[in-house]
């Protein structure tokens, strides 16, 4: 059974390695893009994560939306789409609600994705799941145009828990002959 001392070791191990292989470092300074590192550290962080990979389109046209920012608040981070409307994979640490440990644990964490792009109406995304270890693709963000809304009111979803969990929930509670 390896130690943590040497899971460590082999994890650096494997980093270096990569980081070299790929031309990355070069006497202290990387040379990837901060896409590239978010990427790496996404790759081979051991801290309890999850990551996203947001794609932003126009609600109408379905067309991607470049240079839209996504700010993730809780991180105090923000990315720019590409071309394709693509933020590229961001991990994200796990940030349990723990305001339900004592009725029903949730096993991951939750985020708020906030989405602005000059012409659109501010987008905001509260309680997104992110799950230890998984790369969840998505989620895909539609922005509508100012004149959609008029006076930049925010568009406001909020992602539900999973279902089973909240059968669980339910089931705990239910009244007897309910």
């Amino acid at each position: 059974m390896k130690t943590i001392y040497q899971k460590t070791i082999f994890l650096f191990s494997a980093v270096l390695a990569v980081a070299l292989a790929a031309g990355a470092v070069y006497f202290g300074k990387s040379t990837l893009s901060a896409q590239q590192s978010e990427e790496v550290r996404a790759v081979f962080s051991t801290a309890h994560s999850g990551s996203i990979s947001p794609i932003v389109l126009d609600a109408k046209t379905q067309a991607p939306i470049s240079g839209a920012t996504i700010c993730i608040p809780e991180l105090g981070k923000t990315y720019q789409t590409d071309e394709n409307g693509a933020a590229g994979t961001i991990s994200i640490p796990i940030l349990r609600d723990t305001r339900y440990d004592e009725i029903l644990p949730k096993d991951w964490g939750e985020i708020t994705l906030l989405v602005y792009k000059e012409g659109y109406a501010p987008y905001a995304l509260f309680y997104l799941r992110i799950k230890e270890k998984e790369a969840r693709i998505g989620p895909t963000i539609y922005l509508y145009t100012s004149q959609s809304f008029g006076l930049e009111t925010p568009f406001s979803i909020i992602e539900n828990p999973e279902d089973a969990w909240a059968a669980e929930l339910i089931k705990k509670y239910r009244p007897e002959g309910q």
